[in-house]
């Protein structure tokens, strides 16, 4: 556990192993919160444009049959057919919009996916001085997002105490280096 603040200090600045963590997490984050209107937006459109309905499959009951299905996280329940037309056209939709993801997948999941990297990446460089892993047994995903919390909370305090920027397009050179690096 920290015992002291200034273990994550090197100089007077916060570490560099947990600085890249910090800020690639907050760039992660702010891709997806950028992308989250728009994703919500085409899967609102895609019901209506391609009025999915509840198949039988074993996962529903025999009442859910036919009924026409509103939220797009129930597409598992659609037709392969249906389903697989539906994600295509939410693929391509996003692409038009400039959100690209090497082929064959989805622009806003791939975002998902690398900001749950990112944050499982942040807990495990302060797993040094917590003691918690992103990969442990007990992590649910309740008990990750409150301790992502408390270390974004903690590792934004230390940065505004520090004078650390975070804000990587501050500075042009800063954005470049950084992009550069990923």
């Amino acid at each position: 556990m920290i015992n002291s603040i200034e273990e994550l200090k090197h100089n007077g600045k916060i570490k560099s192993d947990i600085l890249t963590a910090l800020i690639n997490m907050l760039v992660k984050k702010a891709l997806l919160k950028l992308m989250d209107p728009i994703h919500e937006a085409l899967c609102a459109e895609a019901m209506v444009k391609f009025k999915p309905v509840y198949i039988l499959d074993g996962s529903g009951t025999s009442q859910d049959k036919g009924t026409a299905m509103t939220n797009f996280d129930h597409l598992y329940l659609a037709s392969d057919e249906i389903a697989g037309k539906i994600f295509d056209w939410h693929k391509s939709e996003l692409v038009k919009k400039d959100f690209e993801a090497e082929e064959p997948f989805c622009p806003y999941l791939v975002a998902k996916n690398a900001l749950f990297n990112c944050e499982s990446m942040l807990i495990d460089v302060m797993a040094e001085y917590t003691s918690v892993r992103s990969s442990s047994p007990s992590m649910t995903l309740e008990l990750r997002a409150k301790w992502l919390n408390r270390i974004v909370v903690l590792l934004i305090s230390l940065a505004e105490d520090t004078g650390t920027e975070l804000n990587i397009f501050k500075h042009p050179q800063d954005a470049k280096a950084f992009l550069a690096s990923m």
